[in-house]
């Protein structure tokens, strides 16, 4: 088991009242003001590679969409598998193949507010991070192959920016980057090859001589994802 911190956001308050069954079903109650109304948490698949996640009432009806990837940055598709509702109600995650090709994993962990905003996605990839907003920090460095000649023309990801590509020298920048831990990657989805890290944004401070050398063809599985406390935990 492994376990990464989740950020802190605040919206409407959601309790798990019951198990959550096998094909991704959980049962929650949506606190309102002086009320709570119980809710089913479903997801229903549009196709082999697109899923909704619904809200039913507790005798099957009322079904309403809550999240669906239509409306993503980058990719408009995507399954949302084994949704889990936070302790204190306040997310759902879930797992996807999502924009898999785009990242070293070929599922990855979401996560929305219980009220179906604030997509995020936890582990690292093309879309991870939360989207907008600017800064004034730079974050740059080079790609290379193994033998430490130039990678041209290679994909970068950080975090919650839009993706570059490496230039002829193999070198790469994000500029405006707003504060905070965010993923770096390289990544040749023909290739399979991949390398990444973290990159600690400071306000005001650049980021320089990062280097990535996409090497590794191994692709990695984050699934079945559990908030307890502070710490997301994922088989």
């Amino acid at each position: 088991m492994k376990w990464i911190k989740p950020l802190t956001m605040f919206m409407l308050v959601v309790v798990l009242v019951g198990l959550w069954g096998p094909w991704g079903r959980g049962r929650l109650a949506a606190k309102g003001e002086g009320n709570t109304v119980e809710k089913i948490l479903v997801s229903i698949a549009n196709d082999d590679f697109d899923h909704t996640l619904y809200t039913l009432d507790s005798d099957g009806s009322n079904k309403t969409s809550l999240f669906d990837f239509h409306s993503s940055p980058k990719f408009t598709t995507g399954e949302v598998y084994a949704p889990r509702l936070s302790a204190d109600g306040k997310y759902v995650y879930f797992h996807s193949e999502h924009a898999y090709i785009y990242t070293p994993a070929r599922r990855n962990v979401f996560r929305i507010t219980s009220g179906g905003s604030g997509l995020d996605q936890i582990t690292p990839g093309s879309e991870s991070g939360i989207w907008g907003g600017t800064g004034n920090s730079t974050v740059s460095g080079f790609v290379q192959h193994g033998d430490g000649t130039a990678w041209s023309n290679c994909p970068v990801y950080l975090e919650g920016m839009d993706m570059v590509y490496s230039a002829a020298d193999g070198s790469f920048t994000f500029n405006n980057v707003p504060p905070g831990v965010r993923w770096l990657m390289a990544y040749r989805p023909a290739l399979d090859a991949w390398d990444s890290t973290t990159v600690n944004v400071v306000s005001g401070v650049n980021n320089t001589g990062l280097t990535l050398t996409p090497d590794s063809t191994y692709r990695m599985n984050f699934e079945y994802p559990v908030a307890y406390g502070d710490r997301i935990y994922y088989r």
